[in-house]
């Protein structure tokens, strides 16, 4: 049949297309977004409210892919800060971790980058009732705490209430870190490629 899909190759489409349309949702989250301008950009049926903000993590699908999607919110609810996790099972780039923050809505203005990666990590590392939230936030540390293990000169990484070694080892090592520093902003990017 010539124009048969098959289903494997439908479902795997679809899987693809969660993944994309969570980097989508992603980007079209703003720093200092208010409520009315990101609550529905997230699919609300693998989206947790928490402590922290909001929380979405989509597991790996037929394609392998996963994606992890963490926002941090102000008391007033503003978006302080976003976080995407990508995990690529194919060739060339295998994970992309990146984190936006607003160094004033975050308070971290006169935190230099090193330290306020400390700080996330110790935010992330909060605990979370929700199974799929703190699914997603372990995605999301275990990436913060691969960026400051690849931070020249750091010590190793302790917090009283994360397991660092099994969040280190689900996250490959190796990649490369870069560093965006702007008197509003602070984006930090880590990726591994095969």
């Amino acid at each position: 049949m010539k124009h048969a899909i098959s289903f494997a190759a439908l479902a795997a489409s679809a899987c693809l297309l969660i993944g994309c349309n969570s980097r989508l949702s992603y980007r079209q989250i703003e720093l200092g977004d208010r409520p009315q301008q990101y609550k529905t950009l997230l699919p609300a049926a693998s989206t947790r409210n928490t402590d922290l903000g909001q929380a979405h993590i989509q597991v790996a699908g037929l394609d392998g892919h996963s994606v992890a999607v963490v926002t941090i919110l102000t008391e007033t609810r503003l978006v302080a800060g976003k976080l995407l996790i990508e995990e690529h099972p194919s060739p060339g780039v295998t994970l992309r971790a990146e984190v936006a923050l607003d160094r004033q809505l975050y308070s971290v203005e006169q935190t230099g980058p090193l330290d306020t990666l400390r700080l996330l990590a110790g935010d992330l590392a909060e605990p979370v009732a929700d199974p799929d939230a703190r699914r997603a936030h372990d995605f999301a540390l275990g990436a913060v705490l691969r960026m400051i293990d690849t931070w020249p000169g750091t010590d190793q990484i302790t917090l009283p209430t994360a397991d660092v070694p099994g969040l280190l080892a689900a996250i490959p090592e190796g990649g490369t870190l870069a560093v965006d520093v702007t008197p509003r902003t602070l984006v930090f990017m880590y990726a591994v490629s095969k």
